[in-house]
């Protein structure tokens, strides 16, 4: 069984919530301004040479640091360790999926990721360069050999793309009022929130349906007169496998669903104190009910009776795609252990099947 998420420790804003100081400067927004001045290039991570990396800065996160690198011919990408691989990688294809053929108002943005086994010339380059090279630090962060070395222990490295923008954890009040006050953050919002319940990833907003504190650092927003997007990062697929534990979660889901289509927004109280608490901004009325709103189509949106596209026939082809996504991406890492990524592969899909099912059931129920 997989550990319990953390306790719920949220406080109620205090009153004099508009004096709160604020959050440390974002470092990766700092590694911007010191180390490329006027702004770099996105590197795409499928085509990244490794042999012309001319600096790299670190920044908390991850068991073993994450990494920045920058390829003087591609630009700029995010190495780190891999924990739970497999799953972050199952995770990160059904998002791209569901967002491709759910009817919702927004889709968010997920980071195209590859991954390098230990053995590999690239996991060996890319370890190599870290040693070599003399960081660009963002804030005095030392003991870099220490955590280079960590990441050589692993058993995969992840390189990811660099996704542009600033965490929720490092929005300043005004920047957090702004992205409220666009109309289609908390549609985004949602829409990462019924992704998050699908897999049971607790470990990003805080819902009556875990018992999570939240980590405002896996979503990352970036608004620009152009466009307006809203990343997820770090997402990973928890199966509950005992009935018990099973039936709850089921219940739970029941219950918030059902909340969503309500009078109050109760049950978005946890959200206004989660914002609240990193960056001073108290979300308005306004905006939980908007948020319910958006909940409210996304979940529609799993409902044959709401969507006749998404069927049960239409998510399970969903899933067999995603399966087969991410052992292209695994390689040969997938044929080594391929026992035990057949049983992961069950798991995931019956898991997933079954809390898409009792979402559907409930919209129905609830509309009828």
């Amino acid at each position: 069984a997989p550990p319990p998420p953390p306790a719920l420790g949220l406080k109620k804003p205090a009153t004099n919530w508009k004096d709160k100081p604020k959050p440390p400067p974002d470092p990766v927004a700092l590694w911007q301004v010191n180390s490329q001045g006027e702004g770099f290039q996105v590197a795409d991570v499928h085509s990244l040479p490794l042999n012309d990396i001319n600096f790299y800065s670190r920044i908390e996160g991850g068991s073993g640091g994450v990494f920045i690198l920058n390829s003087e011919s591609c630009g700029v990408f995010v190495s780190k360790s891999a924990g739970q691989v497999f799953q972050e990688i199952y995770a990160l294809e059904f998002g791209k999926c569901i967002n491709s053929f759910l009817d919702i108002p927004s889709q968010f943005h997920l980071p195209d990721t590859v991954v390098y086994k230990r053995d590999s010339e690239q996991f060996t380059k890319i370890i190599s360069t870290l040693n070599s090279l003399e960081p660009k630090r963002t804030g005095g962060l030392g003991m870099d050999s220490m955590k280079i070395k960590r990441l050589e222990q692993q058993n995969h490295l992840e390189v990811m793309e660099f996704v542009l923008g600033t965490t929720f954890r490092y929005l300043s009040m005004e920047q957090a009022h702004d992205a409220f006050t666009h109309p289609s953050t908390c549609n985004k919002l949602a829409s990462i929130i019924m992704f998050d319940i699908l897999l049971n990833n607790y470990d990003r907003v805080p819902l009556p349906v875990w018992s999570n504190d939240g980590n405002p650092k896996n979503v990352i927003v970036n608004i620009t007169p152009d466009e307006h997007k809203l990343n997820a990062i770090d997402q990973c697929v928890t199966t509950i496998n005992d009935e018990i534990g099973l039936k709850t979660y089921c219940d739970k889901v029941k219950s918030l669903v059902a909340n969503c289509f309500g009078e109050s927004f109760e049950h978005l109280e946890s959200v206004r104190i989660w914002i609240h608490s990193f960056t001073g901004y108290l979300l308005t009325d306004d905006n939980l009910i908007s948020l319910n709103h958006a909940l409210r189509v996304a979940f529609q949106a799993i409902s044959t009776s709401q969507n006749e596209k998404v069927s049960e026939e239409k998510i399970r082809e969903c899933l067999f795609s995603v399966e087969g996504k991410t052992n292209k991406i695994m390689g040969e890492m997938a044929k080594e252990i391929d026992d035990v990524f057949k049983v992961n592969m069950f798991l995931n899909r019956e898991f997933i099947l079954l809390i898409w099912e009792t979402i559907r059931d409930q919209v129905c129920e609830v509309s009828s």
